[in-house]
C-alpha cells in the first residue's frame, strides 16, 4: 500500500468532552489533569473493526476487559446541543476519513466489569475518555 493511500491520527487520550455554560462544547483533561498524545498511521480504507483494533493497540487496551465506543463531533456544531456522531460501522468510518479530516474523534474506554454510573446530572459517564484527532494528508 502506498504511503498516499494512508493518513496520520493523532491520538489524544484521557480527555472528556463537555458542555460550557451558554451551550459550548469543549474539551476537559481528567485522570492526571494532562492530554496525553501518539500518533498512528491508518489506511483511508481502514473499516471499523480495524481502527478499533489499531486504537486498541497504540494504547495498550484489553479487549478482554474494556470495550470501546467511537463518536466525533458534527463540524460546525460545537456550539449547538448536538449529541455526538457515532462511529460504529465502516460507513461512518468511510464519512469519517473522507469528509472531516480535521474532526476530532471522541473515543470512550469502556471497563467491562465496570458499569456506567450517573452523576447529579443524570448524564452517564464512563471510566476513561479518548479522543482521536484526524490530521489532514493529501
Amino acid at each position: 500500500m502506498d504511503v498516499l493511500d494512508k493518513v496520520w491520527i493523532s491520538v489524544y487520550y484521557f480527555v472528556e468532552f463537555v458542555e460550557k455554560e451558554g451551550g459550548e462544547w469543549t474539551w476537559r483533561h481528567i485522570g492526571n489533569g494532562q492530554a496525553n498524545v501518539t500518533f498512528v498511521l491508518i489506511s483511508k480504507t481502514t473499516t471499523y473493526v480495524e481502527l478499533c483494533d489499531k486504537v486498541r493497540g497504540v494504547l495498550g487496551v484489553d479487549s478482554r476487559l474494556n470495550d470501546i465506543k467511537m463518536a466525533n463531533v458534527v463540524p460546525g456544531m460545537s456550539n449547538i446541543l448536538v449529541p455526538l456522531m457515532k462511529i460504529d460501522c465502516d460507513n461512518s468510518v468511510k464519512w469519517y476519513l473522507s469528509v472531516y479530516r480535521e474532526v476530532p474523534l471522541c473515543v470512550t474506554l469502556l471497563t467491562k466489569n465496570i458499569e456506567e454510573y450517573e452523576e447529579n446530572d443524570g448524564l452517564k459517564k464512563t471510566k476513561n475518555m479518548l479522543l482521536l484527532y484526524h490530521m489532514v494528508t493529501y
